[in-house]
């Protein structure tokens, strides 16, 4: 039996209402990935290959196999998320806390002789306050979540006259300068 034939046995044996939940999950799903999934099986359904799929942009055509295989394997339900299964989180409250704790100090105070932090200083030095290591990408995320960022907008004070007056300003201080320097020349001293 070939691999869209699996499919379509697969689509056949579902039931009645189960096909619309499909249709539906393909068009409003909030999971990207799932209206990814959804949409890969009703291409398959039409009868489209998994390199004319791939070709439309959807997704890669190993994906397009992988899709379709959890779908002959165990229907609706294969297409569901599977990461619920990964276990607890990592990043806690505290955690984030202790982050925010840390980042509003310098490297310099935990031994570093660096100036600025980096995701992966930031990651030994909270594994080591904590005891919870994470990834430098769960670093990137949680800074990005948080809104902490390396380049902090500096104050600066524009000047509120109207840019004629300032240069016309600029320009009788620049000739007091000049004729203070004239005046105070050995030249002109011995006169």
């Amino acid at each position: 039996m070939g691999f869209c034939t699996k499919v379509l046995v697969v689509w056949r044996g579902l039931k009645r209402r189960e096909r619309p939940i499909l249709r539906a999950l393909s068009r409003g799903s909030p999971d990207a990935v799932l209206r990814c999934r959804c949409k890969v099986i009703l291409a398959l359904v039409q009868g489209k290959s998994p390199t004319t799929i791939a070709a439309g942009g959807l997704c890669s055509a190993s994906q397009v196999y992988r899709v379709a295989d959890r779908f002959v394997g165990q229907g609706l339900a294969g297409l569901a998320d599977r990461r619920q299964d990964n276990g607890e989180n990592k990043v806690t409250g505290t955690y984030e806390s202790e982050l925010v704790t840390v980042v509003a100090g310098s490297p310099r105070n935990h031994g570093y002789l660096r100036p600025t932090w980096t995701q992966e200083l930031l990651v030994l030095v909270l594994a080591a306050r904590t005891g919870i290591s994470v990834s430098v990408t769960t670093m990137s995320r949680l800074l990005k979540r948080l809104g902490v960022r390396l380049g902090r907008p500096k104050p600066t004070v524009g000047c509120p006259w109207p840019k004629p007056r300032k240069m016309r300003r600029l320009a009788k201080i620049r000739r007091l300068i000049r004729t203070l320097a004239r005046a105070r020349s050995p030249c002109t001293r011995m006169r």
